[in-house]
């Protein structure tokens, strides 16, 4: 059970593809570019008297060298 919204962040941390740390930066709140990982995060929260409300992240991991190739 996620009991936080650090909980939350390393849950999604842990969902995330693993990225080789020697050919690929840390995970951003940023577009994907050419040869980046890319992972979208969709959030979405109900709660009594509001209504329902959704959130859409998309995060990459960008190359660390111009000449990577993605798989």
């Amino acid at each position: 059970m996620i009991t936080s919204a650090a909980a939350l962040v390393a849950w999604i941390e842990a969902a995330l593809p693993e990225a080789d740390p020697a050919a690929f930066g840390p995970w951003l709140a940023e577009p994907p570019g050419p040869g980046a990982l890319a992972a979208i995060v969709h959030i979405r929260i109900e709660s009594a008297h509001q209504p329902p409300r959704s959130a859409c992240v998309t995060l990459s991991a960008h190359p660390l060298t111009d000449n990577h190739t993605a798989p």
